[in-house]
């Protein structure tokens, strides 16, 4: 057993509180836009912004569909917060 507070060895995410957010960056390239996950494997794109949001929270539905939210460190039901990056030029 390993004793409050310490990390075990075999579990380092054991006492680690689960992630309520999943963070997406979204970059427009090309005149697409392409969304990508930072903390799961998700990454989709569109056409136009309305669609890629569509697209993402469908991925990350399927993707999260049949997992454990806990054997990825998330919380039950975890929120997308997103962030765009565009050039200026």
């Amino acid at each position: 057993m390993v004793p409050h507070g310490e990390l075990s060895d075999r579990d380092p995410t054991c006492c680690r509180p689960a992630r309520r957010t999943i963070h997406a960056v979204i970059l427009e390239s090309e005149g697409a836009f392409v969304a990508e996950c930072l903390e799961v494997g998700v990454v989709t794109e569109a056409e136009t912004l309305d669609e890629l949001l569509r697209n993402l929270r469908d991925a990350v539905g399927l993707f999260l569909e049949n997992e454990d939210p806990a054997t990825l460190g998330l919380a039950r039901n975890p929120r997308l917060a997103i962030s765009f990056e565009t050039a200026i030029h």
